[in-house]
């Protein structure tokens, strides 16, 4: 892993969306981990879900 992707990571990870971009976005999972995705957002006042 390159340290610019490492990087992004941890900045993910302190705005809780760590693991929603670490999993694969296959069909059998990815309407969860949108749904996942969408449930952490709710929590930061600086982004609005759609």
């Amino acid at each position: 892993m390159s340290q610019s992707a490492q990087g992004l990571n941890l900045a993910l990870s302190r705005r809780g969306g760590r693991q929603s971009f670490e999993r694969p976005s296959s069909a059998s999972n990815s309407a969860e981990a949108w749904l996942e995705m969408r449930e952490q957002l709710k929590g930061l006042p600086s982004v609005s879900p759609a």
